[in-house]
Formats: C-alpha cells, structure tokens, sequence
C-alpha cells in the first residue's frame, strides 16, 4: 500500500494527469498533420493513441511498428489495422514531437 500512495503522490505532485490530457491532444494533433494515404483515422483519450491505417493486408501495422521499433520509438499493433501509442505519462513535448517525426518518416516507407 506504501508503494501504491508513493506513486499516487507523484501522479498528483507532478501534475501528470493534466499533462497526459494536454500531451495527448498535441500528440493527435501533430499526427493528424501527417499527410498519407495510409492514415485513415488518429483517435484516442489522454496519452493513449491510435492510428488506424487504411489497408487490406492483415499485417501492415505489424511492418509499419517494425519500421517504427527500427527508427526509435515503440508502439503496438492491434486488430490487423490499428496502431497502439501508448507513452509513458512522464513523457514531455520535445519527446513527443520526436516521436511525430518518427512516425512519420517511418510510414513514408510504404
């Protein structure tokens, strides 16, 4: 229980819950930015991210996180079309714009 107050001190503290919302609306809206065919939809809630891509082949998001784990930075595929962001709370704006970069020099590859 200790550990678990710890770590609720910190998250209250730090602020990190107003900054998950306030880095995940920038982190949206920077990869709504990238223009690409692939890119169907970005959706998520507070930090947790995802792009959906627009394709048939089952394992794109598969390719493209292997592109992504190669350039940097990692995320996770899901239900054949869909990729996972989910950066850790204590992330700030520099990393995330690091991570837009990567994102998108990565899909350009396919």
């Amino acid at each position: 229980c200790r550990v678990a107050m710890a770590a609720l001190r910190v998250i209250t503290d730090e602020n990190l819950c107003a900054n998950a919302l306030y880095l995940g609306r920038y982190l949206r809206q920077e990869l709504s930015k990238i223009q690409h065919p692939l890119i169907g939809e970005i959706r998520g809630q507070g930090l947790l991210s995802a792009i959906v891509i627009k394709t048939e082949d089952p394992g794109l998001a598969y390719k493209i996180c292997l592109e992504f784990m190669h350039n940097g930075l990692l995320a996770k595929p899901t239900h054949d079309y869909i990729i996972r962001l989910a950066p850790p709370l204590v992330i700030n704006k520099e990393q995330v714009e690091e991570c837009v970069e990567i994102i998108g020099r990565s899909i350009k590859k396919f």
